[in-house]
């Protein structure tokens, strides 16, 4: 439960910083992070 909270308040300061600093559109920020957690997530499986 720790990690899930930690991941998504980590997720969305990311998505305020690509936003309001880097300049990147908000769907597509959310959709890198997005996807990298998907990815993450099989690579974990994999790993097994």
């Amino acid at each position: 439960m720790a990690y899930g909270i930690k991941n998504n308040a980590f997720s969305y300061l990311l998505l305020i910083y690509a936003n309001q600093v880097l300049g990147i559109p908000g769907y597509l920020a959310s959709l890198a992070l997005a996807r990298g957690g998907n990815l993450n997530e099989v690579s974990r499986v994999l790993q097994l």
